[in-house]
């Protein structure tokens, strides 16, 4: 009686032991393919909005005409572009102040 309790807590020990690393494994992948589900979702929303975009740019001349104004910054012959430029706050002045220390002058060397 005793030998068989052994033989049979041996054998679960040893399927413990080879079905555990297994179902480990598995897990990891099922969590790797949602991860991947999910981004080949978020890639097919994207692919949508792009040809959304793609059909106004071929098909609408004002969405056209303020694409190439904004991203490629595009003028109308004639025109004129003001930039302006924010005023710097008073944190950022000072990190300007801490970049720019000075470098001591070297000291000549001992003849």
């Amino acid at each position: 009686m005793k030998k068989t309790s052994l033989w049979i807590l041996l054998g679960f020990v040893l399927l413990t032991f080879l079905y555990f690393p297994s179902y480990s494994k598995y897990l990891k992948l099922k969590r790797q393919e949602e991860r991947l589900s999910q981004d080949i979702i978020d890639l097919k929303t994207k692919i949508e909005g792009l040809k959304k975009e793609e059909a106004l740019i071929q098909h609408d001349p004002a969405y056209l005409e303020h694409v190439m104004r904004k991203e490629l910054g595009l003028v109308k012959p004639g025109e004129v572009v003001y930039k302006l430029v924010p005023e710097k706050t008073e944190s950022q002045k000072s990190a300007e102040k801490q970049k720019s220390v000075s470098i001591p002058a070297a000291k000549p060397a001992s003849a």
